[in-house]
C-alpha cells in the first residue's frame, strides 16, 4: 500500500520543507499536494507572514543569511560571507551571478533598496518594529553592503535571517501599492510561482546553484478549511499532506496504516497575553497579582500533552534555547 504523509504540528512545529521532503521523495515525478487551512491571497513575508504562506515564500525569496536551528549556526544564503566591522556594523558579500526568477541579476542595489524600504518608520506591515534597531545601510561595492545599527544589538543577525527577504528592486520600486508584489512574487529561491488563486502552485527554479534544489516537479497548496474535508482527501489520496489541528485528529490519523505521522520541532509558539490597559473593560487585569495568579493557574503541561497535536514542550520564556540573544 502506498504511504502518504501526514504532517503533524506541535507548540514548536512549523510546516516547512524539512518535513515535506519525506513526501517529496515519493512524489518526485508528480505534483505534491498539501492541504492548507486558509486561502493564500499573496505570497509575501512582509504582508502575509503566516506559517502556511511561509511554506512557500521561504523557498521563493531568500534572506542574506539563514539560521540552522538544529545546529544553532548561521549559514550563507544570498550572502556568501559576512563579518563584523565593529560592534555596530556588519558587512555582507553577496553571491555572484544569482538571478531573480525574471532573469534580473541580484546586486547590492537590491539589498540596499529593500533594506531601506523595510526600516522606513512609516512602513505599515506586521512586525515592522523588528528593525527598530537599524540605523541604515550603505553599498560598499557592486556585491558588498554594510548594515549599521543605532547601538550594539545582539539580535541583528537573527532578525536579518528571519525577517529580511530580498526582492527585485526594479519591480518593487515601480509599485504604488507594495503589497501587490506578493500577487506576482519574484525571488531567487529554488521555487517560483506558477499560479496563485486562493490555492498556490509552485514549480522548481533551477538556475541558481548556491542553494539545494527541490525534489518535485510541482507543489500545490490546496485551500481546504474544513478538517473533515481534509480527512476525506488524505484518506482518499487526493492530497498528500495535511496538518492536524487537534490531538484527537492526530490520534485518529495514527491508526491509519496508510499514513505516516511526522512532527518536527521548530520556532513556533502558542502564548497568551492579558489586557493590562483595560481595553476589554476588565480593570482587575491591571493588578499584577491577578495576572500572576491567572498564569500560575494555567496547566501548560496539560495543554501541551492533550491539546497540541504532535510533540510539544513547555518553555519558560518567549524564545527557545537555540534562539541566539533571546532573553
Amino acid at each position: 500500500m502506498k504511504t502518504k504523509l501526514l504532517i503533524g504540528t506541535s507548540i514548536t512545529c512549523l510546516m516547512a520543507l524539512p518535513i515535506a521532503e519525506d513526501a517529496l521523495a515519493q512524489k518526485s515525478a508528480d505534483a505534491v499536494r498539501i492541504a492548507i487551512n486558509f486561502p493564500i491571497k499573496r505570497l509575501s513575508a512582509y504582508y502575509q507572514p503566516d506559517p502556511e504562506a511561509g511554506m512557500f515564500f521561504r523557498l521563493m525569496e531568500e534572506p542574506l543569511i539563514r539560521y540552522d536551528e538544529s545546529e544553532a549556526k548561521f549559514l550563507p544564503a544570498l550572502a556568501k560571507s559576512w563579518k563584523r566591522i565593529d560592534d555596530r556594523t556588519l558587512e555582507f558579500e553577496l553571491q555572484e551571478g544569482v538571478k531573480f526568477h525574471n532573469g534580473n541579476v541580484v546586486t547590492a542595489d537590491d539589498v540596499v533598496y529593500i533594506f531601506n524600504w523595510r526600516i522606513d518608520p512609516k512602513l505599515r506591515i506586521p512586525f515592522a518594529t523588528r528593525f527598530s534597531w537599524a540605523e541604515g545601510i550603505e553599498k560598499t561595492g557592486p556585491m558588498t553592503v554594510r548594515i549599521r545599527a543605532k547601538e550594539p544589538t545582539a539580535v541583528d543577525m537573527m532578525v536579518l535571517a528571519y525577517n529580511l527577504f530580498i526582492q527585485d528592486s526594479r519591480v518593487h520600486e515601480k509599485l504604488e501599492d507594495k503589497s501587490e508584489y506578493g500577487l506576482r512574487p519574484i525571488g531567487t529561491g529554488p521555487i517560483k510561482p506558477e499560479k496563485l488563486d486562493q490555492n498556490v502552485t509552485v514549480v522548481p527554479f533551477t538556475e541558481n546553484k548556491h542553494h539545494e534544489q527541490v525534489k518535485f516537479k510541482r507543489m500545490i497548496g490546496m485551500s481546504i478549511p474544513d478538517a473533515q474535508t481534509q480527512a476525506a482527501h488524505i484518506l482518499a489520496g487526493s492530497v498528500d499532506a495535511i496538518q492536524p489541528q487537534t490531538e484527537d485528529e492526530m490520534a485518529n490519523y495514527a491508526k491509519q496504516p496508510s499514513l505516516k505521522i511526522v512532527s518536527k520541532e521548530q520556532f513556533s509558539l502558542l502564548w497568551l497575553g492579558l489586557d493590562t490597559r483595560n481595553r476589554s473593560g476588565r480593570p482587575e487585569l491591571q493588578d499584577e497579582r491577578v495576572r500572576k495568579a491567572i498564569f500560575m493557574a494555567i496547566d501548560r503541561k496539560g495543554i501541551a500533552e492533550n491539546f497540541v497535536p504532535g510533540e510539544s514542550r513547555e518553555i519558560d520564556a518567549l524564545c527557545f534555547d537555540a534562539m541566539l540573544a533571546c532573553g
